[in-house]
């Protein structure tokens, strides 16, 4: 095996296991707050920690009000979990993953409602001003799986979009218990 390959395999163990002697500890901890995803809901959020992974749960509820029309609704879902690979005193790096689901009742009277599903592989980085609030931004990948009759995440057109490796492409501050 090459030394490269060692010495990265060696760098991603170390990840899984270092650093919670420290760091800001989510144990037991429950947490509400604003999220966006990286390639689906963005709403108000409910997490969990439990040990170095802490549950997620995203909700939004955009309403569509367009000028001279019906008001239509979306309902945006997001479930997920973050491992928190690397922590320090104030900051977490974390990876982990989502299912999100979106379903739009359109502002047009007798439209088709549309439903679009979508997974995430976030990696976060968390910032603790102090021990009960946390600040963060969010890239990784998306896959979004949109039907015939358009998606609710993304365009109107049918087909499966893959965003690889976003860049710091959402935000969130979370307030912890």
């Amino acid at each position: 095996m090459s030394r490269i390959r060692v010495v990265l395999m060696a760098l991603v163990a170390m990840a899984f296991t270092v650093g919670t002697a420290h760091a800001v500890d989510l144990n037991g901890k429950k947490g509400i707050g604003f999220a966006q995803s990286i390639g689906g809901p963005s709403g108000f959020a409910f997490d969990y920690g439990l040990g170095n992974l802490h549950l997620e749960a995203l909700l939004g509820v955009p309403i569509l009000m367009p000028e001279g029309g019906e008001t239509g609704y979306t309902l945006n879902l997001g479930l997920g979990a973050h491992f928190q690979a690397l922590r320090t005193d104030a900051a977490a790096w974390t990876i982990g993953g989502r299912v999100n689901i979106g379903l739009a009742q359109p502002p047009i009277k007798d439209a088709d409602s549309v439903t679009q599903f979508g997974i995430d592989i976030p990696m976060r980085v968390y910032w603790f001003p102090n021990k009960n609030i946390s600040l963060h931004v969010e890239g990784g990948i998306a896959i979004q799986l949109e039907g015939d009759k358009g998606g609710v995440f993304t365009g109107n057109g049918e087909g499966t979009y893959i965003s690889f490796l976003n860049p710091i492409s959402a935000i969130g501050m979370t307030f912890w218990w």
